[in-house]
């Protein structure tokens, strides 16, 4: 900030923002207010000047919504009447999903053959997502539908591992969407499908090449 902005009160800053908002310039309100000269305008712009009494009573005689409480303490809005709006920001969230086609081998195969970009990204409604992944089959009903995506985040299994929660394995075999728990064998981890008609089955760690948990499902339009 310059010199020159610096001597500006902040009382003539709120005139500049309402005289602004209302879409005027020095021209127009030397028609609209006798009196409010271009150089008067121009003289509050570089601090010269402040907003005088009689331009001020001018002004909300001509405006009478003008907020004066806000123009000359800042306090409230600029126009009476006006509401504060509350601001929404919406956090737009893209990861990209593995095509159908993709499901019969391996993620870490799949995606090392082709770029990133080729992936089509789809909107997401939380952080953190990885890979989309669509679920084909019935062994993961009632809870996790045929034709849902399933949003994932790959984990460094060797830290720790949730047991009991869904996880997307990536292994030598191909694509296993199961709830996963301890083997009673060290090397290997026990596969359990939702729906009960499908037997559990057990995989060993060696063969799994990336583990990625299931944040949330998405229903597939």
């Amino acid at each position: 900030m310059n010199k020159k902005e610096q001597k500006i009160s902040d009382k003539s800053k709120r005139l500049l923002e309402l005289i602004k908002a209302i879409g005027l310039n020095g021209y127009k309100l030397e028609r609209e207010i006798p009196g409010f000269t271009q150089a008067k305008l121009t003289h509050i712009k570089s601090g010269r000047n402040e907003l005088s009494n009689e331009l001020l009573d001018k002004l909300l005689a001509k405006w009478p919504n003008i907020n004066v409480e806000w123009l000359l303490t800042g306090e409230g809005q600029m126009l009476k009447g006006q509401e504060p709006q509350p601001t929404k920001t919406e956090t737009v969230y893209y990861a990209p999903q593995l095509p159908v086609s993709a499901m019969a081998g391996t993620l870490t195969g799949f995606t090392d053959s082709i770029r990133e970009w080729d992936l089509e990204n789809v909107v997401v409604p939380i952080k953190g997502v990885d890979l989309v992944i669509p679920l084909s089959g019935d062994s993961m009903k009632p809870d996790y539908p045929e034709g849902c995506l399933l949003l994932t985040k790959r984990i460094n299994e060797k830290a720790f591992i949730e047991w009991g929660k869904v996880f997307v394995l990536d292994t030598c075999n191909g694509v296993v969407i199961k709830q996963i728990y301890p083997s009673e064998e060290e090397n290997k981890v026990k596969c359990v499908s939702i729906n009960t008609i499908y037997p559990p089955f057990e995989v060993n760690k060696e063969d799994i090449i990336g583990w990625y948990i299931v944040l949330m499902i998405m229903a597939r339009k």
